[in-house]
């Protein structure tokens, strides 16, 4: 351990690592909990089957910092000052508590809307409401005529140096499906295929057209999971 953070982590000092601490805290708390290492004194995860719960410390103060991953998507996050705390969310997400429930508990943590949709198992319609509400202006006219295709409505869409791309799932890394849409300018946009080739340059509802033209065929609903999951 670096010696600025031994004032802040005594109970780390005296079991050697992070994942050996909160192993020790779990079984004075209740059933142990497996907590394994992440090849760093400072880092720890549970692992269950519904996901992962990612804790490090913070360098200059105490802060146990916790994330909370499920196929691919970080549904929360949260620090604390309290290892009792660590353990009871790791015990709790452990055991299947939603997120209304853990923050509840613990309000430490916080999540987003689209975390609860990943939840809830509605995250490609609010993705797709997300982009049209809050996505960039240049791309609304493309993300309209896309909603109106049940084949792009059902791919989970997402957003790289101002393309609007699709994935087969709702986790990352995502497992994107070609055409790739790029906006142009005064209301054009570019379709481009595998290997970078153009397949067309149009307004917003042509594009659209060639991009459904030039969809794999079963490349959808979305799943969730990763682009791993897929392969």
């Amino acid at each position: 351990m670096r010696d600025d953070m031994r004032p802040h982590y005594p109970e780390l000092v005296e079991a050697g690592d992070l994942s050996t601490a909160l192993l020790r805290q779990s079984t004075e708390d209740g059933a142990a909990l497996v907590f394994e290492s992440d090849q760093h004194p400072h880092s720890a995860r549970v692992l269950s089957a519904r996901g992962v719960v990612e804790v490090d410390l913070a360098r200059r103060e105490r802060s146990f910092q916790l994330s909370l991953w499920s196929r691919g998507v970080n549904l929360a996050r949260g620090d604390t000052a309290d290892i009792t705390e660590v353990v009871g969310i790791c015990r709790a997400w452990e055991a299947g508590a939603r997120l209304a429930d853990l923050r509840a508990g613990w309000p430490l943590l916080s999540y987003t809307e689209l975390a609860e949709a990943h939840e809830r198992g509605d995250a490609v319609e609010v993705k797709w409401r997300m982009l049209l509400e809050d996505g960039d202006p240049h791309l609304r006219p493309l993300i309209e005529a896309a909603l109106t295709e049940p084949r792009l409505r059902e791919l989970f869409p997402f957003t790289s140096r101002r393309a609007l791309l699709f994935s087969r799932c709702t986790g990352y890394p995502y497992l994107s499906v070609p055409p790739v849409v790029l906006p142009l300018g005064a209301g054009r946009y570019r379709v481009v295929g595998p290997d970078d080739t153009v397949l067309g340059e149009d307004d917003a509802a042509g594009a659209v057209a060639v991009t459904v033209a030039a969809l794999p065929a079963d490349c959808g609903p979305a799943v969730p999971g990763t682009a791993e999951d897929l392969r």
